[in-house]
């Protein structure tokens, strides 16, 4: 069984968090559909899944690809009352006939695509990842871009203004169905683009709410260093060092909590991340380069009270 998906992550245009009964509000984005919330151990909450009908090309090599069709699944998440993702995702399986089948036939079968034609797992999962994007291919991204775009019509305030900068990242993910033990290969591909493969036991029913997850921790590390970056610690004056950092550390740093919502096979994923390449190493140190500068800006200069 294969599972593609693709996660985008950014803050929402707003200057202070989204919480309760207007989190809800702006993620109430399907007629009669039920906003799930959660206060513990953190702030979250995920719109209605909604579907959206494909017939498009699936890449299975530079220059090759087959045809699917079926429904991608999709939904918006807010945490923290900050940080908002738009996932789009979709299980493959084979088509039982060789031919296009009448849409009824397929909107039976929401969140899955059926290829015609003979496709493999492995050549579907590397032709998803690794091909550019073309017109007549999946493009599960400008799915999650559009539910992004509706939550921050209905929760972005007047301003508009967040109070970090904090670019939109992309992390898109393949699952597949193994009988071996839980593992995943992370990948950075430039500034603004992730890749994950998932593969083992049980791989396939936990990889959207923890490659969401992973998405969400690597948006922080990634916003959190470039805001390190951005203060130009060591050059510019202690105070212009704190007033750069400090609205990153009221507004992010409590949010870095990875596993929070995990079951086993997820938390085993997370352990291997742990291990390489070691996303809370990398976090601590620079969330305590951040606390260090505002305790160090807190301090009086010598010969002042």
């Amino acid at each position: 069984m294969l599972t593609l998906g693709e996660v985008h992550t950014t803050l929402l245009l707003r200057a202070g968090a989204l919480g309760g009964r207007p989190a809800a509000d702006a993620l109430d984005l399907v007629p009669g559909g039920r906003v799930r919330r959660s206060e513990r151990p953190n702030r979250y909450a995920v719109s209605a899944e909604q579907y959206t009908g494909v017939d498009c090309g699936l890449r299975t090599g530079p220059h090759a690809r087959t045809r699917g069709v079926g429904t991608v699944a999709h939904h918006a998440v807010l945490v923290g009352g900050r940080v908002v993702q738009g996932s789009a995702y979709t299980t493959v399986v084979r088509g039982r006939e060789n031919r296009r089948l009448a849409w009824s036939h397929y909107l039976a079968s929401p969140g899955v695509i059926e290829t015609i034609g003979r496709a493999d797992a492995r050549p579907l999962a590397d032709g998803f990842l690794g091909a550019p994007e073309h017109p007549d291919s999946l493009h599960l991204g400008a799915i999650s871009d559009r539910m992004i775009d509706s939550v921050q019509q209905r929760g972005a305030d007047e301003g508009g203004r967040p109070p970090v900068r904090g670019r939109r990242l992309r992390l898109r993910w393949t699952a597949i169905e193994t009988d071996e033990r839980p593992g995943v290969v992370f990948g950075v591909d430039g500034d603004h683009a992730r890749t994950a493969r998932l593969r083992g036991r049980g791989v396939t029913a936990v990889a959207v709410a923890f490659c969401e997850d992973l998405a969400l921790h690597d948006w922080l590390i990634t916003t959190v260093t470039r805001v390190i970056d951005g203060a130009r610690i060591g050059v510019a004056p202690s105070e212009k060092v704190v007033g750069h950092l400090r609205p990153a550390a009221e507004s992010l740093l409590d949010l870095w909590m990875p596993g929070a919502r995990a079951d086993a096979v997820a938390t085993e994923l997370w352990t291997s991340l742990e291990n390489h390449p070691g996303f809370s190493r990398q976090w601590l140190a620079g969330a305590h380069r951040v606390r260090d500068q505002l305790a160090l800006g807190a301090c009086a200069p010598p010969g002042r009270t």
